[in-house]
């Protein structure tokens, strides 16, 4: 009967250990969500307000300077751990995407260039982008673009 009070003292023990370790990652979780919401939410007001700069001007391009320069110094200053370099199978859907447009590209400049009956795809962008919602939008999806050579942990570039 002696080792039944020392077995009921390890199960608190226990209990208590899984407790703690639950409050821990609790707050944890509640600490990431709230860096999240914040970077989304100054994500989101920086792009509002690059998209609505006048192009081609000096503002512009230090706004759009700023984020490549952060990722670039996130990316090129980081520890690396055990990273492993990207395969041509893991790119290639990127490099479909980006031969489409210059194909898309050349057969509308090809076929007429700037007619209304044989567009280019930017003819089309540069309709679209005529939209503050539209530019907003765009630069936000270009800024989240840069999260996955960032992120910490597996499969993302980061720490």
């Amino acid at each position: 009967m002696s080792g039944a009070p020392a077995a009921g003292k390890c199960c608190q023990e226990d209990e208590l250990a899984a407790a703690v370790r639950h409050r821990w990652l609790v707050r944890r979780v509640r600490a990431f969500r709230r860096q999240v919401v914040a970077i989304v939410a100054a994500a989101s007001a920086y792009s509002w307000w690059a998209s609505g700069l006048e192009p081609f001007t000096a503002t512009c391009y230090v706004a759009v300077s700023l984020p490549i320069a952060l990722v670039i110094g996130l990316v090129i200053f980081r520890p690396t751990r055990g990273t492993q370099p990207v395969t041509v199978r893991q790119a290639l859907p990127w490099l479909v995407l980006v031969a489409a447009g210059v194909v898309l590209e050349i057969a509308g400049l090809a076929l007429g260039g700037r007619s209304a009956s044989v567009p280019t795809l930017s003819t089309v962008i540069d309709h679209a982008l005529s939209s503050h919602a539209v530019r907003f939008v765009l630069f936000l999806a270009w800024l989240a673009t840069a999260v996955p050579m960032v992120r910490p942990g597996p499969g993302g570039g980061g720490p």
